[in-house]
């Protein structure tokens, strides 16, 4: 069994806990009577070791010691911490998946006990606001069917233009009842989608089968797979239909694309309930 100099590092209050029948000890005494974890020098100082030893992992998640802290702090408490075999190994790895969720969390916009659910799925993609990226649609393609993005290039988009086509797209879903919220993640995800596929049809395959969005939205995946369609347009080998962002790149008016009744039939009947208060 290996050892590191933490094991071997003088308590701050005077007794053994660097080790783990060192902690094993103290969190019986700290357990026995719960109070003392308010009190107690020797718990204070074993969260101040908890932030120095884990500072390292918390940054490499994007977290702060602190927060690694706070995460010792729940384990230590644990009943199944106080009969593990190596209490230090048990705190250890509970801080590591915890500060791996907060990042997750980050990333997705969703709650830490989401994201430890989706830890594993790997072919999740981080969640972009609006606003966050300037070249998400400088590849859009035209409606023209077949063309490929990467061929065509930025077609002389600036970063403004970009971002008040995703901020009419974002205002069209809210003038016919979509949540702000829904709207402005969805038209952002799609819009991301866009740019890393370089082809509509690719991505809008890519987003239908993706449900790990809408659950995170709270939205049914008719309602998402709808969403994307109306945001992407449809091309097939008889005809195509170009999409809200497409037709809003083009110069195509908010006011006009609401005169559209084929589309705004579409949103409304898509659009998720919302639960009055």
């Amino acid at each position: 069994m290996t050892t590191t100099d933490d094991d071997h590092a003088p308590d701050p209050a005077g007794a053994s806990f660097t080790t783990s029948e060192g902690l094993r000890a103290l969190l019986l005494r700290l357990q026995a009577d719960p109070e003392a974890w308010a009190g107690d020098p020797q718990a204070s100082a074993l969260l101040e070791l908890c932030a120095t030893r884990y500072a390292a992992l918390a940054r490499k998640h994007h977290q702060q010691p602190m927060d690694a802290a706070a995460a010792a702090f729940h384990v230590l408490r644990a009943p199944a911490t106080l009969g593990a075999r190596d209490p230090w190994a048990v705190v250890t790895h509970a801080v590591r998946l915890t500060l791996a969720a907060d990042e997750r969390a980050d990333a997705l916009l969703c709650s830490t006990s989401t994201a430890r659910r989706l830890l594993t799925d790997t072919g999740l993609a981080q969640a972009v606001r609006l606003g966050d990226r300037t070249d998400t649609m400088t590849n859009l393609p035209t409606d023209e069917p077949g063309t490929d993005a990467t061929r065509r290039g930025s077609g002389g988009l600036t970063p403004v233009q970009v971002r008040i086509c995703m901020a009419n797209a974002v205002e069209l879903l809210c003038s016919l009842g979509w949540p702000r919220a829904v709207a402005e993640l969805g038209v952002g995800h799609v819009c991301d989608r866009l740019a890393t596929t370089g082809n509509p049809q690719r991505a809008y395959e890519a987003l239908r089968r993706d449900l790990t969005l809408p659950r995170l939205l709270d939205v049914p995946p008719r309602t998402w797979t709808a969403l994307c369609r109306a945001l992407i347009g449809t091309s097939t080998p008889r005809a195509s239909q170009p999409g809200v962002l497409c037709r809003l790149l083009t110069g195509e008016p908010v006011r006009s694309l609401l005169a559209d009744d084929t589309l705004v039939t579409a949103l409304l009947a898509a659009r998720p309930q919302v639960v009055a208060a």
